[in-house]
């Protein structure tokens, strides 16, 4: 298929309704990226892409690799509907001082407890992916990046935004930094969740998207085009009956509206023009493999348990610790 061959030689958008063939797409341009010798790597919003050549994997974020970036990723992801800026800023200084993620929480709270609306509001966004694992210190024993699942789906759905995007800025740290390799290929499922308006394109997917002179495809499903990735390679699956969407279909080859499930046009920046395909069906499987890392977490995952443990009295008792010994850190600062 020369048309799945132009699509590995640079970034690709795949846009289509809801039940256009999206998802098998996605799943099957991810088996021929793992045919191809490539690593490969889902970022799975609702928990549907499991496959057999894929390890299945609960998303990790170490603090080391994010902290630079951190703080723009949170403004980002919330503006306009909450104070970004404010946010960013208290997180800032926060990283000032901290060197993990609990160190950052505890910090937050001091802050918390001056009504820093900015702290308050970082907290409510940090808290629940330090409760569920989500945010870890030191270094990950896996590889979270190499032919791999991330499974966002037991998160509620406005904190899977934040670890998205704090996701695509840890591939961008490591890639940049050399500790990602080359090879590899990113698959965005619901892309256009991270978006928090039509004008632009989030700063985390803008530097993922630069990423070619280190080797990184870009594979980003949208429900619908916007004008900033025509740039692309574009697989357009049925766009529906859309009035507002007239200025795109000048663009797009007659009768984009009228495919059936699982037809598309592609169009690649190698020919330069538009093919009608019939993507084959890649069906998920929901296999567990054996390299999955054998944590609590994971096993309350496995048995389709929602509920995490608790804190225990000796662990409440540290941090309660940590949190008077940061509070002495700010007075003598301030004295």
């Amino acid at each position: 298929m020369r048309w799945v061959e132009d699509l590995f030689q640079g970034h690709t958008v795949i846009v289509g309704t809801t039940g256009s063939g999206k998802s098998n797409t996605l799943r099957f341009l991810a088996r021929k990226a793992v045919e191809k010798g490539r690593r490969a790597t889902i970022l799975d919003w609702c928990g549907e892409h499991g496959l057999g050549f894929l390890t299945p994997f609960l998303p990790r974020i170490p603090f080391s690799d994010v902290r630079e970036l951190l703080p723009t990723v949170l403004e980002e992801t919330l503006r306009p509907s909450s104070g970004g800026i404010s946010i960013g800023y208290a997180v800032t200084e926060g990283l000032e001082v901290a060197e993990s993620w609990e160190e950052l929480v505890v910090f937050l709270k001091t802050r918390a407890l001056k009504r820093d609306m900015g702290a308050m509001a970082a907290l409510r966004r940090l808290v629940p992916l330090y409760r569920r694992g989500v945010l870890v210190d030191g270094k990950l024993e896996e590889d979270l990046f190499s032919d791999t699942v991330l499974d966002l789906s037991n998160l509620p759905p406005f904190e899977r935004r934040i670890c998205l995007s704090m996701l695509l800025a840890l591939i961008y740290s490591r890639a940049v930094s050399g500790v990602l390799g080359g090879d590899l290929c990113v698959f965005i499922d619901e892309a256009w969740q991270i978006h928090t308006g039509f004008e632009g394109m989030p700063v985390t997917l803008t530097m993922l998207m630069e990423l070619r002179k280190y080797d990184v495809n870009v594979f980003a499903v949208y429900q619908e085009p916007l004008k900033q990735l025509l740039r692309y390679n574009m697989v357009v699956h049925t766009l529906g009956h859309q009035s507002r969407l007239e200025y795109f279909y000048s663009l797009f080859p007659a009768g984009v509206d009228k495919l059936r499930v699982g037809e598309a046009y592609v169009y690649t920046l190698n020919r330069r023009k538009w093919v009608k395909v019939k993507v084959p069906i890649t069906k998920a499987e929901h296999v567990v493999n054996a390299r999955v890392p054998r944590t609590t977490l994971l096993q309350e995952k496995k048995e389709g348990k929602v509920q995490y443990s608790k804190p225990s009295l000796e662990e409440r008792i540290r941090r309660l610790e940590k949190e008077v010994e940061m509070l002495k850190k700010r007075l003598n600062l301030k004295c």
